[in-house]
């Protein structure tokens, strides 16, 4: 993967600013004239309104903008607004994504200079349409590729709250700030960066059949045979009745491929589908990984990069989740 060029300057419109940073309005929705208990969501565009959802009275959005000034004006750490990974689907679902400062003795590698390199990052999930609640996300994260996808290098510290009406013991910036202070503490933070160490100091590679449970033979088979090209020395954790553990190989690949698709290998023309499939997969290689795994942090990295090449783009995220179950 190239490097990425993270210091390109992105310049947003005033009109893109004010489609992520606006605060939902609400009415009562009238029945025949007559108020109800529910109340329309909706945004104020000039002289109309933009319906969002209908909700219950007891339902109180937190807008973008209360936990945007929690989190720039944190007294202790700068964050920024990352513009690239921020977005807005419908007015109804929003992610806020703030870069920190990369840490002096941050020994992970600068994903400035390193695409494998990792930094810290603080990440906001939050809907105006009553569909999910407000999570915040700590982590340490890396890109996925070159087009800004970003995944956990590590696993993550989440806060969730809901958004109805008398939830809040206190206000929603002091909320934010507190969980934020707690998240950048030594304590934690060093903790979250120890994860990274204990995985490049696991040689052992191992690798979990049950994280691909479910997927189609296709794209089993190429995860399995990219990983046995790269990083021969992995031990295939099966997840059966007896937690059979095998060495990777081209014989132990095709007879777990075979056992578990049984189901839809029982014709010759299905056992000569099954057969093109496996060949296909020993010839449809990854782009070369450029440095030997030889710890579960670096098959973690590989399998990543595994998915970004073998996977369609709308799976990918779905994939690279499954494998974070290694973290």
């Amino acid at each position: 993967m190239n490097r990425i060029d993270l210091n390109k300057n992105v310049i947003w419109t005033e009109e893109q600013e004010n489609n992520l940073f606006f605060d939902p309005q609400r009415t009562r929705v009238l029945l025949e004239g007559i108020p109800t208990k529910w109340d329309m969501i909706y945004r104020q565009n000039g002289d109309t309104k933009l319906p969002i959802s209908v909700k219950t009275g007891k339902y109180a959005a937190i807008s973008n903008n209360e936990i945007n000034r929690a989190v720039v004006s944190h007294p202790e750490i700068q964050f920024t607004l990352n513009k690239r990974l921020s977005n807005n689907r419908k007015n109804s679902k929003f992610k806020l994504v703030y870069d920190v400062p990369l840490i002096s003795d941050n020994n992970f590698g600068d994903p400035r200079q390193d695409p494998d390199g990792v930094w810290p990052l603080l990440s906001v999930s939050n809907s105006y349409d009553g569909t999910g609640r407000l999570v915040l996300n700590f982590g340490l994260y890396r890109y996925a590729c070159s087009n800004m996808m970003i995944v956990k290098a590590v696993k993550a510290y989440t806060m969730t709250t809901k958004h109805y009406v008398g939830n809040f013991t206190t206000p929603v910036m002091e909320m934010v700030q507190n969980w934020i202070s707690q998240m950048f503490s030594d304590e934690t933070f060093n903790t979250v960066r120890n994860g990274i160490t204990a995985l490049k100091n696991q040689t052992e590679l191992k690798l979990y059949f049950g994280m691909m449970r479910g997927l189609p033979l296709k794209l089993v088979s190429q995860i399995l045979y990219n990983v046995l090209v790269f990083a021969p020395s992995t031990v295939l954790y099966l997840e059966n009745d007896n937690n059979d553990a095998v060495r990777m190989s081209e014989r132990h690949i095709e007879e777990i491929l075979r056992s578990t698709y049984a189901s839809s290998i029982k014709t010759k023309k299905e056992e000569s589908r099954f057969q093109n499939v496996l060949v296909a997969a020993t010839e449809n290689k990854s782009e070369q990984y450029n440095e030997q795994v030889t710890n579960q942090w670096l098959l973690y990295q590989l399998l990543i990069k595994i998915a970004h090449n073998v996977v369609k783009q709308e799976n990918r995220m779905n994939m690279i989740n499954r494998f974070s179950r290694m973290l």
